[in-house]
């Protein structure tokens, strides 16, 4: 049995070698985050803020917008990953406090970031809510669910 085991393993190996290799994607170096500044940038409508995001923050939001959308429940600290990709390290510090009122605060500190910073992605009336742009509907996404969680608990 072991030698039919062995046997089978190297006709597999032999094979995947000796069929042709797929091509890949005409975009298939292009990093994520990279992939997204590229569409952000072809919608051009973002503020100066989101503009100066790096690519692996535009990932981040990414994924907290998708978690957000995915997810029944809301956890206070799902957004800790949003205030450190927009550059705020001392919010996420604040969300991943100990206790609950530190946490209250930086959730806090975040809708205040977002209304002052992010001013256009906090109103449905502004010029980024007609913005197709991943990271405008991302941060839309993320201030959405941010605004309810705090209406809910506090």
């Amino acid at each position: 049995m072991y030698a039919s085991l062995v046997y089978a393993a190297a006709t597999l190996a032999v094979l995947s070698h000796a069929l042709p290799a797929a091509e890949a994607p005409v975009n298939a170096a292009l990093m994520p985050g990279d992939h997204i500044q590229r569409l952000d940038a072809s919608s051009n409508c973002l503020s100066p803020v989101m503009q100066s995001l790096s690519g692996s923050g535009r990932v981040v939001l990414d994924s907290v917008a998708r978690e957000l959308q995915t997810s029944m429940f809301r956890d206070f600290h799902q957004f800790a990953p949003a205030a450190l990709a927009l550059g705020r390290p001392e919010i996420e510090a604040k969300i991943l406090g100990t206790d609950y009122k530190s946490t209250i605060s930086g959730l806090r500190d975040l809708k205040d970031f977002f209304n002052s910073e992010l001013a256009e992605v906090s109103t449905t009336s502004g010029s980024l809510a007609k913005c197709n742009a991943p990271t405008a509907h991302n941060l839309r996404v993320i201030y959405a669910n941010l605004d309810k969680l705090l209406q809910q608990y506090v």
